[in-house]
């Protein structure tokens, strides 16, 4: 099948997180055979088409390179509150968005569409929709309910990254008929010496390991982190909280880690390639997240895979997670105080500790599948609707 991936998050480097996980899903498609072409936003610097991986990747001009603001950084819902420049070029935006789509599908035998609204600026034409929603396609807002139901009323297919979300979109009246497709993960190579990836990663080889993956934007609300963090108890233990990524938080929180007095124990190492993501996840004792919203986080699960107890905000899908996999403890949802003491039960207890990573291992191997399962089920899903339209197509000409 020739097929088009339409996106508003797409890595523009090989250290770049956002999006990665299309990335990946549309690498395993290409391995499958099938031709895949990336439609989404342009950013100063980057190419208009490229081909990365043997997938084409296409960008979308919508302004000029200072109001190019909508997209990327800390995602279009921080942009969108942090910047005017977003706010004054997102209707051009949509419309390039939609256009781009236009000039694209009649040469596609599939449209993909990730979140609700790239599926409804894709909802044009003959050619057949699959749209995928996640947890942030919930969003309590008005608008945006109107253009999830407008979505998923106009898609021949509609793809939820969880059960848990399939429930509330069919509960909600959203659509009819719902798949639930997981996302993929990178499943983790053989077992890996601990201290030695400390050593390469420049972590002090007694200290205990605290690891936090995401962008550095409002609604991973890493405060609460690094609150909890500061309330461990030194007399026992060498703590370091590492957080990978970037963001527009970035400085705020190096001034509250500051505040808090936690000085070199909390190192901010940006974005990192995906193959140094694993390095860090061996090195690590305990994976954390503070989600103020989330949906079925892959960062949580490539946690999950690599064995790791988890210390986490109890968050929409991942306090689902955690407690189906038994793999660590959840706190109250911005409760710095219930973080501290999570964190410091997961410190204090070894054998808690190698139960909780025991229950990742388990929960990986039985019920988390790799990006080709992933795209195996995928395409079964955009054959399905690319048939089926072809099929109503024949019998009613035009």
């Amino acid at each position: 099948m020739k097929i088009l991936t339409v996106t508003t998050s797409y890595p523009r480097r090989v250290d770049d997180m956002a999006g990665r996980f299309i990335e990946s899903a549309c690498l395993a498609l290409a391995a499958r055979g099938h031709a895949i072409t990336v439609l989404c936003p342009h950013e100063t610097g980057l190419p208009l088409s490229e081909t990365r991986g043997g997938i084409t990747v296409r960008r979308f001009r919508y302004a000029p390179d200072a109001l190019e603001k909508v997209a990327y950084g800390n995602g279009i819902p921080d942009n969108l509150r942090n910047s005017w420049r977003a706010w004054l070029a997102l209707p051009s935006f949509l419309l390039a968005l939609r256009g781009a789509v236009k000039n694209e599908c009649a040469a596609h035998d599939v449209i993909h569409a990730h979140w609700a609204p790239c599926g409804l600026a894709a909802a044009q034409g003959k050619t057949p929709l699959a749209v995928s929603l996640r947890g942030s396609d919930l969003a309590d807002n008005f608008v945006y309910r109107k253009i999830l139901q407008s979505a998923c009323r106009r898609a021949d297919a509609v793809i939820c990254v969880s059960a848990e979300i399939r429930e509330k979109i069919l509960a909600a009246g959203y659509a009819k008929e719902a798949l639930a497709i997981p996302n993929g993960i990178d499943l983790p190579d053989a077992p890996t010496d601990k201290d030695e990836l400390k050593k390469q990663l420049g972590i002090p080889e007694n200290c205990f390991c605290v690891l936090a993956v995401g962008r550095l934007a409002a609604v991973k609300n890493y405060a609460t982190l690094l609150r909890g963090f500061s309330l461990l108890r030194k007399d026992c233990v060498d703590p370091r909280l590492i957080i990978l990524g970037e963001g527009c938080e970035r400085e705020k929180l190096k001034r509250l880690a500051a505040e808090l007095g936690l000085g070199n124990s909390v190192i901010f190492a940006g974005e990192v390639p995906f193959e140094k993501v694993k390095s860090y996840l061996g090195a690590t004792d305990v994976f954390a997240i503070s989600s103020l919203r989330e949906g079925r986080s892959n960062a949580l699960l490539e946690a999950i895979a690599a064995g790791l107890p988890v210390v986490a905000s109890d968050a929409d899908g991942v306090g689902a997670i955690v407690r189906a996999a038994g793999c660590g403890e959840l706190f109250p949802v911005g409760d710095a105080q219930a973080c501290g003491k999570a964190l410091q039960k997961i410190v204090d207890d070894e054998k808690l500790r190698s139960e909780y990573a025991a229950n990742s291992r388990r929960y990986a191997q039985a019920e988390l599948f790799s990006w080709e399962k992933h795209a195996e089920l995928l395409e079964q899903a955009l054959d399905g609707i690319s048939s089926k339209r072809h099929s109503c197509e024949n019998r009613n000409p035009a």
